[in-house]
């Protein structure tokens, strides 16, 4: 993380990596950008957050460190 702004965070990234569930296992998304920090809005925190609690797989689950 780069920074903390009023309307989200700044995120330092080459490529983000999703993995799709499919009828047959899952598929590999990359997503490149043409920046390298990404201004990620906290609605979108509050969204992903939502989701956790749901039970669905959304792809990614939080690792503990």
């Amino acid at each position: 993380m780069v920074g903390e702004a009023g309307v989200g965070l700044w995120l330092r990234t080459n490529t983000i990596q999703e993995f799709r569930p499919t009828a047959v296992g899952t598929k590999q998304v990359n997503w490149l950008f043409a920046s390298t920090e990404l201004l990620i809005r906290w609605d979108a925190v509050i969204t992903i957050q939502v989701f956790e609690s749901s039970g669905k797989e959304i792809g990614f689950k939080p690792t503990t460190s």
